[in-house]
């Protein structure tokens, strides 16, 4: 039923629309718009022409009829598509329209039924314990998701665009670090994050195994995998915590909730809408710095690292030793089989033994012996994290 986009290049009026949107807003109005041809049968310059001679409203009571027949219609997963998802299309029909200047106009009742829209599911709302217990469990890719993620509280799209240059630099600073205003793609206003302490030693093991990997450049990405990887990495996290969401969903924008939810208790408004970039007054932007403070005391609701710098510090130790051990030879699968075979044995013990005992003896590092780059590793990762924490205290 549904239109290829190569189709699209026939359909003049489509593709110079599609051309002028944003790649986020592009990806989501073209499959919209694959849609709504299907339901109409025309092309968009057949639309365009049509509307010229529109005197009845047609495509006004065209595009209320699409809405209502999205739901309807099966995605190529064979589920219907959600009313959220029916909203979105039709707003991509408007924004057709209004693009080439044949605006659609409703009246107040049928823009309200444009814009009505039950959610399908409702989002999971972890809990900090929720959260500590996931974080506990995972690789380090994991551990960064889940740490990062609620600590800026970032769209998934503008997290996964984040860069080694992005984060490096604030590293050695105490938290709560802000690391400036970064540009939001869905609403085209900065957001001012910060990295909290649970979040510090995690970046910096990343930063670690990025130079472990030669990806050094600061232009590098911190993730290089997509969006559905990264929703079924916390699907799956979530899962072996034991935590059960029943019919909730889990993505990643439960994370950018969970901040959310907790800024808006210890902070005005603007403030928070100005940490994870949603619009507000241009007289109410302050400074990041100015935000710090506010910020520090949402920490305490958020990291569940929480006993002065000692959980921080095993949390730092068990992340250090796993990028040790993979040095070491072992894979992030043999090493979670380890964890998982010998679940009487302390985590941080059983990571200990596979770091300084590598499968067999080699230099890395530069002609450095295995053992003294484990240590000097080890070092610069927990003591690093571990200083900004008691810093953080005084």
């Amino acid at each position: 039923m549904e239109c290829r986009v190569e189709e699209f290049t026939n359909d003049k009026a489509a593709t110079e629309w599609l051309s002028a949107q944003k790649p986020s807003t592009k990806a989501t109005y073209r499959k919209g718009w694959r849609l709504f041809r299907a339901f109409t049968g025309m092309t968009g310059d057949q639309i365009l022409l049509d509307r010229e001679s529109d005197m009845s409203a047609k495509w006004e009571k065209k595009a209320l009829e699409f809405k209502t027949w999205v739901v309807k219609q099966k995605t190529q997963r064979g589920e219907t598509y959600s009313e959220g998802a029916s909203k979105t299309f039709t707003i991509g029909v408007r924004s057709f329209f209004a693009y080439h200047r044949k605006d659609l106009k409703f009246r107040t009742a049928e823009a309200k039924k444009l814009t009505e829209a039950r959610r399908k599911k409702e989002d999971y709302r972890y809990t900090r314990e929720n959260l500590g217990e996931m974080a506990n469990i995972t690789d380090l890719q994991g551990k960064y998701i889940i740490t990062a993620g609620k600590s800026f509280g970032m769209r998934i799209g503008d997290f996964l665009k984040l860069r080694r240059g992005d984060l490096e630099p604030y590293l050695k600073l105490t938290p709560p670090i802000s690391i400036g205003e970064l540009p939001t793609e869905k609403e085209g206003v900065p957001q001012c994050p910060f990295i909290d302490s649970d979040a510090l030693p995690i970046i910096q093991a990343m930063i670690y195994e990025m130079n472990r990997q030669s990806r050094i450049g600061p232009e590098e990405k911190i993730l290089s995998i997509e969006e559905t990887q990264v929703n079924n990495i916390l699907k799956k996290v979530t899962s072996q915590a034991g935590i059960n969401p029943g019919n909730k969903r889990i993505r990643f924008h439960c994370l950018r909730k969970f901040l959310t939810d907790r800024l808006s208790s210890h902070m005005s408004e603007s403030k928070w809408k100005q940490i994870v970039g949603k619009k507000i007054d241009e007289k109410a932007y302050v400074s990041p710095d100015l935000l710090r403070d506010d910020y520090g005391r949402v920490m305490a609701d958020t990291c569940f690292a929480k006993g002065g710098s000692g959980d921080v510090e095993m949390l730092a130790r068990k992340e250090a030793l796993r990028i040790l051990a993979k040095n070491a030879g072992y894979s992030d699968s043999e090493i979670s089989h380890m964890i998982r075979e010998q679940k009487d044995v302390p985590e941080v013990e059983v990571l200990e033994r596979l770091a300084t005992n590598p499968k067999k003896q080699r230099l890395d590092g530069g002609g450095l012996a295995f053992q003294e780059v484990a240590e000097r590793a080890l070092a610069d990762i927990i003591l690093g994290a571990i200083k900004k924490v008691q810093e953080a205290q005084k």
